[in-house]
């Protein structure tokens, strides 16, 4: 590499010795600090669900109304605690169901989003 490319890569690319304040926080201080009504919160899903952010969530803000959008590739059980909760005024997913031990419909959390103004299949809730 040229000398003077990679005087410039080090120069911006270089790492400060202190870049700022910690920000390292517990589940419990992050949800507190970084969640507020009417946010889109995407919960990422795959293979690991993020079923510890989502009890969080539910704890902080049972009975709180917060009317978030709530976005994710598939909706199954512990989840169905932020519809049942009322944290939710939208859910924008795939699936609603279990996966385990095969996909199936879980039909009390469509029947409360379609209760809730909105048919699921619309994605409204």
């Amino acid at each position: 590499m040229h000398a003077d490319y990679a005087d410039v890569i080090r120069r911006h690319l270089a790492i400060p010795p202190v870049d700022g304040p910690d920000k390292v926080a517990t589940l419990d201080e992050a949800v507190r600090r970084l969640t507020a009504p009417r946010q889109t919160i995407y919960l990422g899903a795959a293979h690991g669900r993020p079923n510890a952010l989502v009890r969080e969530l539910v704890r902080q803000w049972w009975g709180r109304r917060p009317s978030w959008t709530i976005g994710c590739t598939g909706f199954g059980s512990p989840w169905t605690a932020l519809v049942l909760g009322g944290l939710v005024e939208r859910l924008v997913t795939t699936f609603i169901g279990e996966g385990y031990p095969y996909p199936v419909p879980r039909p009390s959390s469509a029947a409360r989003c379609s209760t809730a103004g909105s048919p699921c299949r619309t994605g409204r809730c």
